[in-house]
Parts: C-alpha cells; sequence; structure tokens
C-alpha cells in the first residue's frame, strides 16, 4: 500500500512538472509570436504604460517618427512628440479611455525634426493577471489621406476653372450669411452680375477664350473686393457676391 501511495505520488509529480514544462512552453511559444507579429507589423506600434511613457516600439514606429529605438524606449509621449496644442486632448483621453477599452482618434503628431503631421492611433489596453498593465497603440500616418480629403472638398466646395465657390457651395454660405444676419438683425449684402455678350465671345473667338475671360473677371473681382467677400459662380458668365457685415 506504501509503496503504490509513494508510486501515485511521483507519477502525479511527474505529471505536474510536465504540465508545468508544457504550459512554459506554450507562453514562450505566444511570447514568440506576439513579439514577433509586434516587431514586423507593417504598421506603427507602442507598448505604452498607463502614464503614456513607451515601454517598446516596433521599427516602423520608430521610422514613422524619426526616433532610433533606443531614443524611443522610455521616452513619454509628451516628451516632444505631441503637438503642444493637443496635450491636454491626448493626455485625457489615453489616461481615461486607452486603459478601459478600445480607442480610436485621429489627431496632430509631432516628428524628432518638428514635422507635424495627422495620424490615426488606435490604443487597446493590455490586459495582464484581470488588471490592465498598459496599452498597445497603433499609428497610422494619415498625410495623404487627408490632403484627398481636402482635394475633393475643394472639388466641391471651388468653380475649378475660375477658383470661385461653386454654386452649390455659394448658397450654403448665403444660408449661413442669412442666419447670421437674422441673429444679429442686419441686412444681407449681395450683387449678382453676368458678363455681357459673353455668347457672343464664345462665338466668335471660342471657349478657350471665353474661359479667359472668366478667369480674367474674377482676378478683377478679387483684386477690388475686400478678402471676406465671397464670389460664386452659379453658372456661366453668372456670379453671385456676398458682402459679409463686419460687427
Amino acid at each position: 500500500m506504501t509503496v503504490n501511495l509513494k508510486k501515485s505520488r511521483e507519477e502525479l509529480e511527474d505529471y505536474s512538472k510536465s504540465l508545468e514544462k508544457k504550459v512554459e512552453a506554450t507562453l514562450y511559444k505566444s511570447q514568440q509570436e506576439f513579439d514577433s507579429l509586434f516587431r514586423s507589423s507593417p504598421e506603427a506600434l507602442a507598448y505604452l504604460d498607463k502614464k503614456g511613457t513607451i515601454l517598446d516600439a516596433n521599427l516602423r514606429f520608430c521610422e514613422l517618427f524619426g526616433y532610433s529605438l533606443a531614443e524611443i524606449n522610455g521616452r513619454n509621449t509628451d516628451d516632444g512628440m505631441i503637438h503642444p496644442l493637443n496635450k491636454i486632448e491626448e493626455g485625457n483621453k489615453l489616461s481615461i479611455n486607452a486603459f478601459k477599452g478600445y480607442l480610436n482618434y485621429e489627431t496632430i503628431r509631432k516628428k524628432k525634426d518638428g514635422t507635424l503631421f495627422p495620424v490615426s492611433i488606435s490604443a487597446t489596453p493590455l490586459i495582464i493577471d484581470g488588471q490592465p498593465k498598459g496599452a498597445i497603440g497603433i499609428y497610422i500616418d494619415i498625410t495623404e489621406r487627408k490632403q484627398l480629403e481636402e482635394k475633393l472638398k475643394k472639388l466641391a466646395n471651388f468653380d475649378s476653372l475660375t477658383g470661385s465657390c461653386s454654386r452649390r457651395y455659394g448658397l450654403d454660405l448665403l444660408d449661413r450669411q442669412i442666419k447670421l444676419a437674422q441673429r444679429r438683425k442686419t441686412p444681407v449684402l449681395l450683387a449678382y452680375t453676368d458678363v455681357d455678350n459673353f455668347k457672343g465671345i464664345n462665338d466668335t473667338f471660342g471657349h478657350n477664350e471665353g474661359d479667359k475671360v472668366l478667369k480674367g473677371v474674377v482676378k478683377l473681382l478679387k483684386s477690388t473686393l475686400r478678402e471676406i467677400d465671397i464670389i460664386c459662380r452659379m453658372g456661366g458668365d453668372e456670379f453671385l457676391l456676398i458682402f459679409p457685415i463686419v460687427p
């Protein structure tokens, strides 16, 4: 009986040691896989503690901000990486939200050389033993996207030929001026003009020359009117002029 108990205890100890080794091997493998994914990710990744100190970062993160890994590790994101105007916003969002759940927002960051650039930041807490110990931040440079958005906005809001406001944007600005005037109880000053005999210019000299005339008209108006005055091409050779009243 004693022999059997001793044998059972030895078998149990052997099984426990074997299980412990398997768990350690599994954990080690998981850590290796995570580290490999972290290092090789095409996105800029950083491991931050609760105070925003960078505990680790991958190569793409270093390239994005222009720092070496040695310069990055231990640096707080407040230290030269956040645009001064966004420091309070950044700190509040990271300290309050990033360690409670998934966080995603767009802001401005600063590179080592001082260059400011728009970035999309996603952060998710890193939970260890049921407690948030830090956060993994994903940083995506959205400069090209912002440039495209601005280009599309310009195409939608401005006349491609003359550079004046488009009809739709002009009507939107007019609506804003009317509402503003109603609140202030002031008049709305407008003018509507066209180019005399514009059809004759097109018919006689061609549309290319007509386009030059329209560009010249807008250039003349801009040189004559105030900087705050609004020129809208309503179609063809017709223009709406809006003269905001300065209180």
